[in-house]
């Protein structure tokens, strides 16, 4: 997975902060930790994808930051599927 946010830099020059960003991940994926996934909402109605995956990040991510984010998520080397603003 990765995540990139978009935007300019405050008085700290920064854009997000990576710890914050790093938290708000683990908090979104953390209940998937040791499970399968097709058990926990939504994905136990929706095929778990990675385009899937993609968004169900991005709209996550989306009710914590108001930036235009992209988020990507790879089930293989070269195989990427991305939802996002950019």
């Amino acid at each position: 997975m990765r995540v990139r946010v978009y935007g300019l830099s405050n008085n700290e020059g920064v854009v997000v902060d990576f710890i914050e960003l790093k938290s708000a991940l683990s908090s979104i994926i953390s209940p998937f930790f040791g499970k399968l996934i097709n058990n926990i909402i939504p994905f136990d109605t929706v095929s778990p994808s990675a385009e899937h995956i993609a968004k169900y990040l991005y709209d996550s991510l989306k009710e914590r930051y108001d930036a235009p984010l992209r988020v990507e998520v790879g089930e293989a080397p070269g195989c990427v599927a991305a939802f996002g603003d950019v």
